[in-house]
């Protein structure tokens, strides 16, 4: 009996709905129809020219339906594609509510297409999912704290609770649906638009400078001011926001883009000129990190890419891949140097990032280090944390509530966003905190598992880049509220389960190659 491997086992029909009974179809089609017209009255509803009207509802009616679909790969290119331009989209429409919950949205129709296909069609055989159990309890765990006694508001802790878990499906789509290396390939391309389209605009925001900017953006004009600095010659730059809605904001895409595009360089799956046309890219990622002057975003990068080569080096695996080691190095460096070019009379901000690669730790310390200890005091004050909603965009939209609360209970007066212990803490607790942190090392440790059982070369480098983007993110715990924003929890859970899957399709590669060498 031929046994097919074991993602084949788990496919599906092409067709949305295989069903035959017309009730059910008409049941389905009536419970579309009615969220597609309850999403239309509430933009209809919002405060907002016409035309963002319109265009949301186009976009929800061409949307929907694409990513109802089966072809969960796509869709979720698609979420990240958006999840790109969704902080400019924010500012330009007056901060329209769909626009800002519209990838969470997005990713709860891609569940719901899951959903309705296996509950007409179950899988064959049921695939277990590596750590499934630790996740569904940091997830039960984020629930309850809608309960919380200290929370201020059951509307504000529903809606802070999708910060915490909305994206981690990522990580089952990841496991399940990655079936052969070519879709890699579609990574990589989606991926190298995303990061031409945010370096472009980056490139443009740095060159015209922030007066021309705020003219250009006025909604821009308090964040503009915040991050503008002058260099010895008296010319100003600033931190560009490119087309998110943070000064750098480029620099958090550009730390997971670099890395997978380092490894496209030594990957045989690719053509030798798609891959001298993706190196000019990663010198282009390399420009926009630099010039978003975000000291984090590029230490953690260049200890990503020292991580991936580390790993090769001591896995013998760097020693058949000198000559693209030397181009790479080059355009490492060479980046940079762009990067000074493009930054001119402010060049010396740029000098200035890579100086503080000689002394990581203590600057940290100097800068963030205090954040720990208020990390530690918040534990000892509340150890179940204090409830949802006091981070992120629930902290600024919700302020009102929060102070009111506090004034009344006199709640904590901690502001747990400087890193993602504060924030974990404060959201759910010692519990909460303590599987995550269990869950993240297990993530990481079997992560690198999977990158030693790897052995065709492709594989090996999508597998090394993926952990040390995994790494890099982990880092930003000390920094950054890191998984409660986007595009950082995207990464981390589509790259982890997709690294997990890695050893399954290098084994079916083996036996592939075994069965044509026999035969």
């Amino acid at each position: 009996m031929t046994v097919l491997p074991q993602h084949q086992m788990d496919t599906t029909p092409r067709q949305l709905l295989a069903v035959e009974s017309p009730a059910a179809r008409a049941a389905i089609v009536a419970l579309l129809l009615f969220v597609g017209i309850f999403v239309i009255y509430l933009v209809t509803q919002s405060e907002t020219v016409f035309s963002t009207q319109i265009s949301l509802i186009l976009g929800y009616v061409i949307g929907i339906p694409i990513l109802l679909s089966n072809n969960y790969h796509r869709s979720i290119l698609i979420m990240f594609a958006f999840a790109s331009v969704a902080g400019l989209l924010k500012y330009k429409t007056g901060f329209n509510p769909i626009i800002h919950v519209t990838v969470d949205i997005m990713m709860g129709v891609i569940c719901l297409g899951w959903f309705i296909r296996r509950f007409f069609v179950p899988p064959v055989q049921k695939t277990p999912t590596p750590l499934a159990i630790l996740i569904f309890i940091f997830a039960f765990i984020c629930t309850i704290q809608i309960f919380h006694p200290n929370g201020y508001s059951y509307f504000a802790s529903v809606g802070a609770l999708k910060m915490h878990i909305f994206m981690i499906p990522l990580y089952f789509f990841g496991y399940h649906y990655l079936t052969s290396i070519r879709q890699f390939r579609q990574w990589i391309l989606t991926f190298a638009v995303i990061g031409i389209v945010m370096g472009f605009v980056s490139v443009y925001q740095f060159q015209m400078g922030p007066e021309a900017i705020k003219k250009d953006m006025p909604e821009y004009v308090s964040m503009i001011d915040q991050n503008t600095w002058q260099d010895e010659t008296g010319r100003s730059y600033f931190r560009p926001m490119s087309t998110t809605a943070n000064p750098g904001g480029a620099s958090t895409w550009m730390q997971c883009l670099i890395p997978l595009m380092v490894a496209v360089c030594f990957m045989r799956t690719f053509s030798i000129g798609l891959r001298i046309v993706l190196g000019l890219v990663l010198v282009f990622l390399i420009v926009t990190l630099s010039i978003s002057l975000i000291r984090q975003m590029f230490m953690v990068t260049c200890g990503s890419v020292g991580l991936m080569f580390m790993l090769q080096f001591f896995h013998r695996r760097l020693n058949q891949h000198m000559m693209g080691l030397a181009v790479v190095a080059l355009l490492l460096i060479g980046g940079i140097n762009v990067a000074g070019q493009v930054a001119g009379s402010s060049g010396s901000a740029i000098r200035g990032l890579v100086a503080l690669l000689s002394d990581p730790f203590n600057l940290y310390q100097a800068n963030r280090g205090s954040s720990m200890y208020v990390a530690y005091q918040m534990a000892q004050l509340y150890p179940l944390g204090i409830g949802l909603g006091r981070t992120g965009p629930a902290a600024s939209k919700f302020s009102v509530e929060i102070e009111a609360h506090r004034d009344k209970y006199g709640t904590s007066h901690f502001n747990p966003s400087e890193n993602y212990f504060q924030v974990l803490i404060s959201e759910t607790g010692l519990p909460g905190t303590i599987t995550m942190l269990i869950l993240t090392f297990a993530i990481l440790w079997r992560g690198y598992k999977s990158y030693l059982r790897i052995e065709n070369n492709d594989l090996k480098w999508v597998s090394v880049a993926c952990l040390s983007v995994l790494v890099s993110i982990f880092a930003v715990f000390f920094g950054g509220p890191a998984l409660v924003t986007a595009p950082l929890n995207m990464f981390f859970w589509f790259l982890a389960g997709a690294l997990f899957k890695l050893p399954i399709l290098d084994q079916e590669l083996r036996q592939q190659e075994s069965k044509e060498t026999s035969g």
